[in-house]
């Protein structure tokens, strides 16, 4: 059975190493396969199927079916990148990045 993707996803490994899954945050899965600087990765938590990028790589060679199509998933942001997250110790800790300055707009 073919499995479908609901969004053609593709992540740098930096951005997988930290956040995990695009979906879900999990670590946890299975590479279902591998093509030139790529990785097909299968959340072991949600069962979506994305991509892994190598570093540098902005575009993936592996393609996912989406929607009846099969696509190319470019890099995308990491939507779990700028969670919020408490951590054991009680400290609120985020990577987003300062707001700009607009003061002078």
């Amino acid at each position: 059975m073919l499995k479908t993707a609901k969004v053609a996803f593709a992540v740098s490994v930096g951005d997988f190493k930290t956040c995990g899954c695009p979906f879900c945050g999990s670590k946890n899965g299975l590479a279902n396969g591998f093509g030139g600087d790529a990785v097909l990765w299968s959340c072991a938590q949600c069962h979506q199927p994305f991509v892994v990028l190598a570093a540098g790589v902005v575009r993936s060679p592996i393609r996912l079916f989406v929607d009846g199509r099969w696509v190319n998933p470019d890099l995308r942001a990491h939507p779990r990148r700028f969670l919020i997250v408490t951590d054991p110790a009680g400290i609120i800790k985020t990577d987003e990045p300062p707001a700009p300055d607009i003061s002078d707009r």
